[in-house]
């Protein structure tokens, strides 16, 4: 057991080394629709919209406008 566990302890700190890697963390969901505001701004050919949350994962909408009409949205 103790194997076991030194072996993940060592590959999860390698991984963090090699890949520069944060440990996940909980935010807030307005700080959630705050960030993904962020970045729907700064894609104007792109929009992002929260709809909520479904088995624990972010439910997102996201629309880009098409190649042939630059007006016309595509989801």
């Amino acid at each position: 057991m103790f194997k076991n566990f030194f072996l993940n302890f060592t590959l999860f700190s390698l991984s963090i080394f090699l890949f520069r890697c944060e440990e996940p963390k909980e935010i807030s969901e307005e700080s959630f629709r705050n960030w993904i505001r962020e970045k729907s701004e700064l894609h104007e050919s792109r929009t992002i919209e929260y709809l909520g949350i479904e088995n624990e994962k972010a439910v997102l909408k996201v629309s880009s406008l098409s190649p042939d009409n630059s007006k016309k949205r595509k989801e």
